[in-house]
């Protein structure tokens, strides 16, 4: 019985084995086809280098809860489906072939380009091998960001996922165990959580419900939001000077009610991806002011308050609204105030995307004067949450790149492993052949 059992196990784990080597020779045939590398080149690559190729290949795990976390099994089954399909999103402009990869198809880009280079020691092999299959300086500085594109997919499944007014997901990774005589690395998600923090405060004379911001990172730690009020000048007199910030329920309720194109689940990415950085706040008319970018393009403000030293979004200010720069210069330009605005629904990006300046010149003429007319650059956008989060993706890049690098972190992290028994593995016969056929 028991013998019965391990046999039937190992044939449908060869079965497993052998339909995912497939898919994964069909996935790059099909990614050479999509970057317009010539595919006739594979067919110089035996089926047994294929083999050390897959196994080779990034594969991601079941993610894991940490110690303490109040996560469930329904949670994580969420997380991993979204993980998989994150990672195969064309969420990445692959200038050189004038098209948009994913995450995943990077990386199979990447572990082939890279096993070439590292794995096949005869030279003349190689040297034939790397003519093949060439890449440029710029090219290669690209796929070898696979491990940091991967990184960003998983955040990016963290914030879609996320709710200040309810649970925020911080998800990292880690490097399973590299066994000797085995070129495989597999990353391991983790999963850490924010409760909300929901605590009342009085603002202009009533108690109201704020929150606190969650500040999104990628790592080891969850951490919430703070500001630091050196960047006010002399606009704070108080003593501390690093401030933790809250939301006010109706700067959420403004939000989706002057960002009406947006879904709950795009607002509320839209919210922490703008908030990563808070340098650029400032004050106008002794208000202080946070711009908020839709597709790289300026919305709104979120204005902030100091209050109990605690920093508080209390609400959202469309670009139309006085009290903005922009909103005061089209008041000056039109003698709309603040009521008209609202009467006449321009306070909603909604509104503004069906707007016409073929049949309205002058009032199109007002708003690129008042420098609004950047936001018609809308009008050919979607405002779906993949598509939102599409456009954050250069942003939330830059942020991680400017501070906590994932590359370096996860390349130190592999590379550590690696150097202890890369010496032991015994490199495939294939590998050293002196022919293409």
């Amino acid at each position: 019985m028991n013998a019965h059992k391990k046999r039937k196990l190992k044939k449908q784990t060869i079965y497993n084995n052998g339909e995912a080597f497939n898919k994964y020779v069909s996935d790059l045939r099909k990614l050479f086809v999509k970057i317009q590398f010539d595919c006739s080149y594979l067919d110089l690559i035996h089926k047994s280098e294929y083999r050390y190729f897959f196994d080779s290949r990034i594969r991601l795990r079941r993610p894991e809860v940490c110690n303490g976390q109040n996560v469930s099994s329904k949670e994580v089954k969420l997380i991993s489906t979204n993980l998989q399909k994150f990672i195969r999103m064309e969420t990445w402009y692959y200038d050189t072939a004038n098209t948009w990869i994913s995450p995943y198809e990077m990386q199979l880009l990447g572990r082939f380009i890279s096993t070439i280079e590292s794995s096949v020691k005869n030279k003349e092999r190689k040297e034939q091998l790397s003519l093949a299959f060439i890449v440029d300086g710029s090219e290669k500085t690209f796929i070898n960001k696979s491990f940091e594109f991967y990184a960003l997919a998983i955040n990016r499944v963290a914030l879609s996922l996320s709710n200040i007014r309810n649970k925020v997901y911080f998800i990292g990774l880690r490097v399973a165990s590299v066994y000797k005589k085995d070129p495989q690395f597999e990353l391991i998600p983790f999963v850490r959580v924010l409760h909300a923090r929901e605590i009342s405060v009085v603002v202009d004379g009533k108690a109201r419900p704020v929150y606190r911001m969650p500040r999104i990172q990628f790592g080891n730690n969850c951490e919430w939001l703070n500001f630091d009020l050196s960047l006010l000048g002399n606009n704070y007199k108080g003593e501390k000077r690093i401030l933790d910030v809250f939301i006010q329920s109706h700067a959420i309720i403004r939000l989706k009610e002057r960002l009406d194109l947006l879904d709950d689940k795009a607002v509320n990415f839209t919210l922490m991806m703008g908030t990563v950085i808070l340098d650029n706040m400032f004050v106008y008319k002794n208000k202080i002011l946070f711009p908020l970018e839709l597709h790289f393009v300026k919305v709104g403000y979120l204005l902030a308050k100091v209050v109990d030293n605690k920093l508080i979004f209390s609400t959202f200010l469309f670009i139309t609204h006085s009290d903005t720069p922009e909103g005061d210069k089209l008041l000056k330009e039109t003698g709309l105030d603040w009521s008209d605005i609202t009467f006449w629904k321009l306070d909603k990006l909604s509104t503004l995307l069906k707007f016409d300046s073929n049949k309205n010149p002058k009032l199109a003429e007002f708003l690129e004067k008042a420098g609004i007319s950047n936001i018609f650059k809308l009008c050919n956008q979607e405002f779906s949450l993949s598509n939102i989060e599409k456009s954050s993706y250069d942003a939330l890049y830059s942020y991680i790149n400017n501070g906590v690098n994932i590359d370096s972190v996860l390349r130190s992290d592999i590379e550590s492993v690696i150097e202890d028994v890369k010496d032991e593995w015994n490199e495939p016969e294939y590998l050293n052949v002196r022919t293409l056929v």
